[in-house]
């Protein structure tokens, strides 16, 4: 459909908008824009990548870039609960008319469609930020905070704006049978200055919001802690706590007989920094 809506738009001159669910990518990718998808055929081309692979047994879909912006909701490819991509192609053929959406190997590629209409309810703001790649955008090294300039921010889906974000966009969202399919994006960044030289351990911060509180895991013994280090992770929530209020940070150390000797059985944190990456809120804590 989306390369389809492609050679229309090329034909049509003037067409104001585009919207690609999950573009075929088997027998697409990586040819001539003439023959599929690309910014050229619209306006405005926006496009949500969500069964992405670079091999026809894979994903139905592509990973290469076709809009003007380009969303790649939980990476692009085998969405949260569906089927692993293996042999997809093979699966398809027996599977078909025997499974619901999440069970059936056209999961990953359908959802894009349910992301689509979910949007126009506008209940989740859907907000996809800028980022070199996946992997960075998860491990919370692409800053949410949407400036307009180094760091770029646009809507997924129905609300997304031709005047916003261009590029390549990551964001996270629950799986395909969760409804609404909202993930709220939060960064939190902490900040040491303990008296003592390094750690290792579990940190984690409890999250006083105006609606709910809940406890997150910043790290569980995969980082050592050094002394004016600063560490930033991504933390996807499933339920909106509200604007947050205060924070609480706990930490255990790590007990074995090599971390006795090297690292501190106590840490101080001087600062945190948690910031709401979809209503663009910032709260700060100083020991």
């Amino acid at each position: 459909g989306g390369q389809t809506a492609g050679y229309a738009g090329a034909k049509v001159q003037g067409l104001g908008r585009l919207t690609g669910l999950d573009p075929a990518g088997p027998y697409f990718e990586n040819t001539h824009p003439k023959v599929r998808l690309d910014p050229t055929d619209a306006l405005f081309v926006d496009v949500i990548h969500t069964d992405g692979a670079h091999n026809l047994l894979l994903g139905l879909g592509s990973l290469q870039r076709m809009g003007h912006v380009d969303f790649f909701p939980n990476g692009g490819y085998d969405q949260p609960k569906c089927p692993a991509t293996s042999g997809k192609i093979l699966n398809l053929v027996v599977q078909l008319g025997q499974m619901d959406i999440q069970e059936s190997s056209l999961c990953s590629h359908l959802v894009a469609v349910y992301f689509f209409t979910d949007s126009v309810r506008n209940q989740c703001p859907y907000i996809g930020y800028s980022c070199s790649n996946y992997d960075d955008f998860n491990a919370g090294k692409c800053s949410l905070q949407c400036d307009g300039n180094e760091h770029q921010c646009n809507r997924m889906g129905y609300w997304t704006s031709p005047t916003d974000a261009k590029g390549d966009l990551y964001l996270k969202t629950q799986d395909a049978n969760a409804f609404p399919y909202c993930i709220y994006h939060y960064q939190i960044t902490l900040e040491s200055g303990s008296e003592y030289s390094q750690t290792r351990g579990k940190v984690s911060v409890t999250l006083i919001g105006t609606l709910q509180t809940v406890t997150v895991v910043f790290d569980n013994d995969q980082t050592t802690f050094k002394r004016g280090s600063v560490q930033t992770r991504l933390i996807p929530l499933t339920i909106d706590i509200g604007e947050v209020t205060d924070i609480d940070i706990d930490f255990k150390k790590t007990n074995n007989w090599f971390s006795s000797s090297w690292y501190s059985s106590s840490w101080t944190f001087t600062k945190a920094t948690v910031l709401n990456g979809d209503q663009q809120q910032s709260f700060y804590s100083f020991e």
